[in-house]
């Protein structure tokens, strides 16, 4: 599918289909550092909820316990 859509286009459009494939590359390695970026910070902030998580529950916790003793 991909090899006739390729001659397709080279056929009606040449000029634009060899600028478009020779920009290809560096459009592949953009979204691949975008990639990498968003994951990164998706992990970071992964991360940060976590403990967050973890801090309120231990405060609802102690909260528990103080009112238990109430």
């Amino acid at each position: 599918m991909f090899i006739s859509g390729l001659s397709i286009a080279l056929y009606y459009g040449p000029i634009f289909t060899l600028i478009s494939i020779a920009y290809m590359p560096l459009m592949i390695i953009v979204i691949g550092l975008f990639g990498a970026v968003v994951s990164k910070k998706m992990r970071a902030k992964l991360l940060q909820t976590k403990k967050l998580g973890a801090h309120t529950e231990e405060t609802l916790s102690a909260l528990k316990l103080v009112i238990s003793f109430a």
